[in-house]
């Protein structure tokens, strides 16, 4: 058609909240008319400018409610904001961001998010994926999956990740694999490869 690809974000639930435009097309544009966005930080307060934190929505176009299964319905609060559990952030000038799903860890006082740690740890030239794992004294560890069908080291690929993440951000485990086990619909398959590490579910 001759026109950019521009990002735009909805859920089943709310119908379309954000759409890039020509006239703003980064990340996924700014809340549709009558749309209200917001971003909490894990204690509930309001995310600043620019901040990850869980994406909350109050729109018009909200759902009625849920079916149950004997075919009545559950409404939901039409003036509450609906918690979308997305992660994402909205800049300064209303520009909405969305990393993913908003599963925070917490690791030595830290709240860090996988997916947003994925996204960044990729500049090292890899598909990369973080899996969080329990652990009594951190609260979680951070194992690092490195897609390389080289085989270079995990040892060469903490020192390339470690240029990416902040020093509370790095992982505690690097380890490599020539790729990914996938899904049906071909998206990484993190429970396949936590059995394939032996990390658990």
């Amino acid at each position: 058609m001759g026109r950019p690809l521009l990002d735009g974000y909805g859920l089943t639930e709310l119908g379309n909240v954000a759409l890039a435009t020509p006239d703003s097309p980064h990340g996924c544009g700014r809340p549709l008319p009558g749309v209200r966005l917001r971003v909490l930080r894990p204690d509930g307060t309001v995310a600043a400018p620019g901040e990850l934190g869980g994406i909350e929505v109050r729109s018009p176009g909200l759902m009625a409610g849920y079916l149950r299964e004997d075919g009545s319905l559950r409404p939901v609060d039409q003036d509450a904001w609906y918690p979308t559990a997305d992660l994402g952030s909205v800049d300064a000038d209303g520009t909405v961001r969305v990393v993913g799903r908003n599963q925070a860890v917490h690791r030595l006082g830290f709240t860090l998010y996988p997916e947003s740690l994925e996204r960044r740890a990729e500049a090292c030239g890899r598909p990369v994926k973080v899996l969080a794992v329990e652990d009594q004294r951190r609260g979680s560890a951070l194992h690092f999956v490195v897609a390389d069908p080289e085989g270079d080291a995990p040892l060469t690929w903490r020192r390339r990740l470690a240029e990416h993440l902040a020093e509370y951000e790095q992982p505690n485990v690097v380890h490599v694999v020539d790729h990914f086990p996938l899904t049906a619909n071909g998206k990484p398959d993190a429970r396949a490869l936590r059995a394939q590490l032996g990390l658990g579910s």
